[in-house]
């Protein structure tokens, strides 16, 4: 058990340790990496750099009046903090400097969900990539005997994956008509009498282990709704909700900043009872906590409920649909997989801007760019009204069983980073939505461009020009154009820029060497297979026979 929890924690510090900026090597581009790998951690740092500043420091200093005591100089400052503070001139109130480390948080998960998507997917394309362009990479720091038995191993793989195109007219062979469902649930019977010799009981006892998650989760939202007090299960939408609408706790009542304590005080022998103004700081951290758990909750639900439903139909169903059978063997599907990507990723920049204009409160995309120039121009917050660093905040004090209102000015210091921080972020995020759609184009035009698809190749059949025979005749280049169309198709050539992309040109020229060695042998074959068929097939010599003997005595003479 001991060694057991080592691993564990090994594996863990392990895969800490190998998030550094530009150290993955994966099926993926420069922009891909810059999308999810260098932008979620700029979004990390920034998380933590604002958290620091929020916790470990003050980040609110108040002008209280002179008379005033420091535990009412601290109250205040707690109050104004987890209260909204207005300007002078609008009385609008900034409302976003609270929620700005969750808020860079979820951008962060926002990032990263594409390059998650697209792991996901390929790995269910018939191909995994990503290990292919990893072998690829190992192999440039291996020895001459080492590299050539790792290129073997990855010509062979290639040379399967690609394949798989071939057969896709076997897909029917493949399916079989649906069970009933009786006969399903008749099937899983023998799991009951048999145990583990019935040969269900392995399944079964995953779907019980679906069950158990599902269980969990849902006695998770039921604990959280009875230690919280409400009265359904979908608070956490409500208390969004609410946020959203610029509902305060005053009204909602929940996770409230502002509360009173009664003191019972003993003074010339009789019991006196003091209530005195208490602020609770923790409840801003609790409201945002308790809305993700929810949400994070309800989330692992509906994949539980779904990732049981494909599971049980992929092992009770035996039919999937053959549109995604014929998919995988199309020789095309995992390079529409990456298009998808792109466009997850571009989406996913999108969001980001419409996120960060929803959540500043601007009116338009490019917000980034004008508090840029009004930076340069030398205009303060002043005058633009963003990013306040002086606010103003009415305090209710009771005295004398009445309410007073009590106007302190505050300076917000933190406002200072964010407004630097989200200058940064807008031309961070434009320039990863330029370099998502340059990318896309590029793909694009590499692999749909027949004549691209021919020069890759044949640039590196050039540089072995030694060792293979250059492309003289219309024999042979016919022969390279059905290697690149036929046998590599789109997915193919994908699979090998994106190697070249990640390990070098070294890698990729013997790769190709050895696929189009093999393709040449395998046409070789075939065509005396198809030689023996007529020779068979007929008393005479064959047509194939004729036209290699009159070559022959072509080239005699």
């Amino acid at each position: 058990e001991e060694a057991g929890v080592n691993e564990s924690v090994f594996t863990i510090l392990n895969n800490v340790a190998g998030f550094r900026i530009g150290s993955l090597v994966a099926a993926e581009d420069f922009a891909d990496k810059v999308n999810y790998k260098w932008s979620s951690s700029l979004l990390l740092t920034a998380t933590f750099i604002i958290v620091m500043r929020d916790f470990a420091f003050k980040p609110i200093q108040c002008y209280t009046p002179p008379e005033w005591p420091h535990p009412w100089e601290e109250y205040a400052e707690n109050y104004c903090w987890v209260q909204n503070n207005y300007h002078v001139a609008n009385r609008h109130p900034p409302d976003y400097y609270q929620w700005v480390p969750f808020v860079l948080a979820l951008e962060c998960l926002l990032v990263y969900i594409p390059h998650v998507i697209w792991n996901f997917l390929s790995k269910r394309s018939g191909v995994d990539p990503n290990g292919l362009v990893r072998l690829a990479k190992q192999s440039v720091d291996l020895d001459e005997r080492r590299r050539h038995r790792l290129v073997l191993h990855l010509v062979t793989e290639i040379e399967e994956a690609m394949g798989l195109h071939e057969a896709r007219q076997n897909w029917q062979n493949k399916s079989k008509a649906a069970k009933n469902l009786l006969e399903c649930l008749y099937g899983m019977l023998p799991c009951f009498w048999y145990g583990r010799k019935s040969g269900f009981a392995l399944f079964f006892l995953y779907l019980i282990n679906k069950l158990v998650h599902l269980c969990a989760a849902l006695g998770h939202l039921f604990m959280m709704r009875s230690f919280l007090g409400f009265e359904d299960l979908h608070f956490g939408w409500t208390c969004a909700v609410d946020l959203v609408r610029g509902r305060e706790w005053r009204q909602t009542r929940v996770f409230p900043r502002v509360t009173f304590c009664d003191i019972p005080i003993k003074h010339l022998g009789q019991w006196n009872t003091r209530s005195i103004q208490c602020v609770l700081p923790l409840n801003i951290l609790n409201e945002k906590l308790y809305i993700f758990l929810w949400f994070w909750t309800v989330f692992c639900i509906s994949l539980t409920v779904i990732s049981t439903i494909c599971v049980a139909a992929h092992n009770l169903l035996p039919v999937l649909l053959p549109c995604f059978w014929y998919g995988r063997k199309s020789g095309f599907a995992l390079f529409f997989l990456y298009l998808i990507n792109k466009l997850v990723h571009l989406c996913a920049a999108l969001g980001h801007l419409f996120m960060m204009r929803s959540f500043l409160g601007f009116e338009d995309l490019h917000f980034g760019w004008t508090c840029a120039v009004d930076l340069v121009r030398g205009r303060e917050w002043r005058q633009t009204r963003v990013f306040p660093r002086v606010t103003f905040c009415d305090i209710p004090i009771k005295h004398l069983g009445q309410w007073n209102t009590r106007s302190i000015q505050c300076v917000l210091p933190l406002n200072i980073l964010n407004e630097k921080l989200y200058i940064f972020l807008w031309f961070w995020t434009v320039f990863c939505i330029s370099l998502t759609v340059i990318s896309t184009i590029v793909w694009l035009v590499r692999v749909f461009t027949p004549k691209i698809r021919q020069q890759f190749v044949k640039k590196y059949l050039h540089k072995l020009a030694l060792l293979v025979d250059k492309a003289k005749d219309e024999e042979e280049h016919q022969l390279r154009k059905d290697f690149v169309r036929v046998f590599l198709s789109l997915d193919g050539l994908f699979l090998l820029n994106l190697m070249e992309h990640n390990a070098g040109n070294m890698c990729v020229t013997e790769i190709i060497f050895n696929l189009y060695s093999r393709y040449k042998e395998q046409r070789r074959e075939d065509r005396r297979g198809e030689r023996h068929d007529l020779n068979d097939g007929s008393d005479g010599p064959s047509a194939v026979d004729r036209h290699d003997g009159l070559n022959a005595k072509t080239s005699k003479a």
